[in-house]
């Protein structure tokens, strides 16, 4: 008896599972190029774009759609082999998608521990439910009716079978193999998962210290096992470099509390550069005159400072601000200048209109006849070290330059032009 089998699905599942052959392929080539790079998160949507791109055009003829339609849940009809290579790949494909959003090492070897009890349970599932072409069989225990003549009993369930329909030439696997395979297989994937989860330590504990270093800028429990040893000057420089280049780009993220602690604590003792430190802050100072390029005649203006919402490693790294005031045209009277410190976050738009956010300057003027004004601000920028980091005020002169009784260790002078045209 030929075994009742829908080629047309069949041969559509071989084509998927031969796209999913080519899609992870690609996606580890891309993986690997981009992390060459450290181009963060894009290798994940490049990989996600890839696999979805060859579904669909795996699936786009009209008949194929309908016939995996007809059979959409309905693996368990599919030959063994392929239905198991069918979710081997799905399982790869996933994984290989979830690696650059993880937190490390060990938390994508903990997906790949919750991956093998998934398949493991699976597996248990597969010897249950999962159909072979075989031998006729009794429909309802799968009891090989051979040398039998219909109708009759069946000698395994005591069901009378009166007609072929209560027969079928794939009858369900009942293998020993596949309950044991599972079974170990979930108890493996729950020790990898509790041990990626509960001690991650003992992954990295065969990793070279070369690779660690590499590793320990953006993978957290790296970083706490390297952390566990003494570094050289060299090594805290390698790895500071690795961190900084982090800190504002796609991966950040993925440093911990623990991380960002280390870093500001180097950058407060003095263990960072100055091309470091700016690497650090400057994309957190960039700041702009925010207000209306044009106006009429009487109508108040408000001027502000501006500043995008930008992450540091730690609170204690936010620098603060001395703004002089905003310079009308030739006007030797700045509006809205002080020595006292100011927090930048306040500039930001989250804290913009919060009344208790004080120290963010305001200044409302009103032009008086038609021209084209010229806004002018100096701020400086400035970090320093100790307990009394944010009380260090700023000695302006006669000239518009600035010094500080107690020097900072980071400091950037910025000069910000703004032009308004007044119309009648």
């Amino acid at each position: 008896m030929v075994p009742n089998i829908d080629q047309e699905a069949l041969s559509i599942i071989r084509k998927i599972i031969r796209s999913y052959r080519v899609t992870i392929v690609i996606m580890w080539i891309t993986i690997i190029a981009f992390a060459m790079f450290d181009a963060g998160m894009i290798t994940r949507f490049v990989g996600m774009f890839v696999m979805l791109g060859l579904w669909i055009l795996t699936v786009i003829p009209t008949k194929s759609q309908q016939s995996l339609k007809r059979h959409q849940g309905d693996y368990w009809h599919l030959p063994l082999r392929v239905n198991m290579q069918l979710h081997l790949y799905t399982a790869i494909g996933m994984l290989s998608l979830i690696i650059i959003p993880s937190d490390g090492v060990s938390d994508w070897i903990g997906w790949v521990g919750y991956f093998f009890i998934a398949s493991g349970i699976g597996l248990v599932i597969l010897s249950r439910y999962a159909k072979q072409p075989g031998q006729i069989s009794c429909k309802f225990c799968s009891y090989e009716l051979v040398g039998l003549t219909i109708p009759c009993m069946c000698p395994e369930c005591g069901r009378f079978i009166d007609n072929i329909s209560k027969t079928t030439d794939r009858p369900r696997v009942k293998s020993p193999w596949f309950v044991w395979g599972g079974v170990a297989l979930s108890l493996l994937g729950g020790f990898v998962f509790f041990t990626a989860l509960l001690k991650p330590a003992f992954i990295y504990a065969p990793v070279p210290r070369s690779i660690l270093l590499t590793m320990a800028a953006t993978d957290r429990d790296a970083f706490a096992r390297l952390d566990l040893t003494k570094l050289t000057s060299a090594e805290e420089q390698q790895l500071a470099d690795r961190m900084v280049s982090q800190i504002g780009g796609d991966n950040w993220y993925l440093q911990s509390p623990q991380q960002h602690q280390w870093i500001t604590d180097r950058a407060f003792n003095g263990g960072l550069t100055q091309t470091q430190l700016d690497a650090i802050l400057i994309p957190a100072t960039e700041l702009w005159i925010d207000a209306p390029t044009q106006a009429r005649i009487g109508e108040q203006i408000e001027l502000r400072l501006g500043i995008e919402n930008t992450s540091l490693p730690s609170f204690a790294f936010t620098p603060y601000y001395y703004f002089e005031g905003f310079v009308i045209d030739d006007d030797s009277t700045p509006l809205g200048g002080s020595p006292f410190s100011r927090f930048g976050l306040y500039l930001t738009d989250e804290y913009r209109n919060d009344p208790n956010a004080k120290g963010s300057p305001l200044e409302l003027w009103t032009p008086n006849q038609p021209r084209e004004i010229v806004i002018r601000a100096r701020v400086v920028w400035a970090l320093f070290a100790g307990p009394k980091k944010a009380q260090n005020d700023i000695i302006w002169d006669d000239d518009h330059q600035w010094n500080f009784e107690s020097p900072p260790f980071w400091s950037r002078e910025i000069d910000l032009v703004h032009t308004i045209t007044i119309t009648p």
